[in-house]
This record gives C-alpha cells, sequence and structure tokens, in this order.
C-alpha cells in the first residue's frame, strides 16, 4: 500500500508520500517497474470522481510524477488500478472492478484513452506482456457457461489483433 526506501546516507527508511493526494487515493494498489527502469503505479480510488491516480517514480532521484487519473466517468463506487503495464511512452491499465476499463495513457501528453469496456455479470481484464508488446486479456462471464476470452495486444496506445507479427509503426 506503501512506498520506503532505504537512504544510505542516515541508514534509515523513509516512507514516501505516494500518491500525493491521500485524502482520494490512499491506497497503492499495483506499482511494477517498466522496461525503463521507473515505477508505475496505480492507486484505489475510493471518493468521486472514483477514477485511479497513475503515477511514475524515478527511483534514481526519488522524483514522483503523476501521469494522471484514468477509467471512464460511469464508475458508480470506489475503482482502482489493478493492471499496470507500461511500454514507454504508454501505460496501459485495467480499470475495475464493475464496469470493466482498459485504458491507454500516454506519459507525455497526458492524453487517456478508453481502449474497451467491459460490462455483464462477472466481466475481467488482465494485463501481462512477452517480447513483442503488452497483451490484455478480456473475460466475460468469467466462471459461468457463457464465458468467452478475447486477448489482444496493446501496442502505441491502440489494440491490435493478436497474435501479433510484431510489425511496429515507427514512432515520429
Amino acid at each position: 500500500n506503501h512506498i520506503a526506501y532505504y537512504e544510505p546516507a542516515d541508514q534509515q527508511i523513509h516512507q514516501m508520500i505516494v500518491p500525493p493526494d491521500q485524502a482520494i487515493d490512499a491506497i497503492i494498489y499495483k506499482a511494477v517497474f517498466g522496461p525503463d527502469g521507473k515505477i508505475y503505479g496505480a492507486t484505489e480510488c475510493s471518493r468521486p470522481p472514483f477514477l485511479p491516480l497513475v503515477f511514475q517514480l524515478d527511483p534514481g532521484p526519488l522524483t514522483i510524477r503523476v501521469l494522471g487519473r484514468v477509467g471512464g466517468q460511469h464508475r458508480p463506487s470506489y475503482s482502482y488500478g489493478y493492471y499496470v503495464s507500461a511500454d514507454p511512452p504508454w501505460v496501459y491499465v485495467a480499470v475495475g472492478e464493475r464496469p470493466w476499463d482498459l485504458v491507454a495513457l500516454n506519459i507525455d501528453t497526458g492524453t487517456m484513452t478508453i481502449l474497451t469496456t467491459l460490462g455483464g455479470l462477472a466481466p475481467w481484464i488482465q494485463l501481462s506482456h512477452d517480447d513483442k508488446a503488452v497483451i490484455a486479456t478480456l473475460i466475460t462471464d468469467q466462471g459461468l457457461p457463457t464465458v468467452m476470452t478475447h486477448k489482444a495486444y496493446l501496442v502505441d496506445g491502440a489494440t491490435k489483433p493478436y497474435p501479433y507479427d510484431g510489425t511496429v509503426v515507427p514512432r515520429v
């Protein structure tokens, strides 16, 4: 729920104030290392607008950068960044739980795009990755006879068919 670090100069463990708005986002729900060595995280948000905060922590200088809030405006109650995966300049977040939103957040511009929303009885979105890109697994009616699973690659802030051939349009 919190991030701490060891400071060799004073031989102490120090608590970091992450996220910066503890009144709305008191809990870090998920934090992962990105390929750039930075930590990307998302919070649980228990007050309106019920949109989790996404942040970037640079472990070298111990700087925190708020990247933005994620999720659709249709959140009826608390929500959280359940899965986070970074592929700079993009951070992908599975915002849960009912409904689930799969979002792409541009680190450079702060622009958030909702790639898909899953509702229904038992939806679920999971993020993983392989050597090509981030993979989103979208499940509807989980645990029911009508369960359906769909996978998509997440590349350059958009979904691509799975399996993906690895062709990437050069960034400009």
